[in-house]
């Protein structure tokens, strides 16, 4: 189900599994070969938010192939030039990722591999249940401030995708935000689970 606003927003680094996504296709078909370099820049790029990795990958893929990619694949919103996507979107592409419709179990597993223990560990991570495992890209850019995680717990995988925007762009509402982020994260949590 989506809540809120639908309208696309600025993905921040969310779209980084999009970017890790298309290059893993990439090699899936062919196009060239997954060096040792290359799984270096994925693991910084999804576990330490890393931009100059995110950019070296981006231009392999290149942009066009980008979005060509994410229609194929059902994520009609998204628009490289200003890196926008809906969090509808964002969740689909969680989805069909963690369901092994997007890559093989080798890749994967190694996108999933590096949405664990991330440089960012303050928002949804931090509110989920005891025994539950989570992978998520956080991002974060001048007044957004986004989580988009898949979550299983009790053998019922869910996803959930939080995009925020608004207030000061210097970062200095980033406190408040995480709040709002693991509240509204609680919440679907506690409802989806049954949990008091």
């Amino acid at each position: 189900s989506n809540y809120g606003i639908q309208n696309n927003f600025a993905g921040a680094s969310t779209t980084k599994v999009l970017t890790a996504s298309a290059y893993l296709h990439d090699i899936e078909n062919n196009k060239y070969k997954l060096t040792s370099d290359g799984k270096n820049q994925l693991r910084l790029m999804l576990n330490k938010s890393d931009n100059t990795a995110w950019d070296i990958l981006n231009k392999k893929v290149g942009y066009k192939n980008m979005v060509t990619y994410a229609r194929s694949i059902g994520l009609n919103s998204y628009d490289w030039k200003n890196n926008i996507i809906t969090a509808g979107d964002e969740a689909l592409l969680l989805q069909k990722l963690y369901q092994r419709e997007l890559l093989s179990e080798y890749h994967t597993n190694l996108i999933l591999g590096h949405m664990q223990d991330t440089n960012n560990e303050s928002m949804i991570p931090k509110i989920i249940p005891e025994g539950a495992t989570i992978w998520h890209k956080y991002g974060q850019l001048e007044d957004r401030l986004h989580d988009a995680a898949i979550i299983n717990y009790q053998d019922r995988p869910i996803v959930i995708v939080v995009y925020t925007k608004g207030g000061a762009s210097d970062g200095s509402n980033y406190t408040p935000r995480v709040k709002l982020v693991q509240d509204l994260a609680k919440t679907i949590i506690n409802s989806i689970y049954q949990i008091n």
